[in-house]
């Protein structure tokens, strides 16, 4: 989302306590960077 509200990024899983499976999220290469200017976007 390229707009000037601040966002943010939530990874995870979210599991009932009672599922008793064993469950694994693996991310990798996560890369963030802020950007030097905002992006100019053309009206339609």
């Amino acid at each position: 989302m390229h707009n000037g509200f601040q966002h943010y990024l939530k990874l995870g899983m979210y599991r009932h306590p009672e599922i008793s499976t064993e469950n694994r999220l693996d991310i990798r290469d996560v890369l963030i960077e802020k950007l030097k200017d905002w992006p100019v976007v053309e009206p339609c």
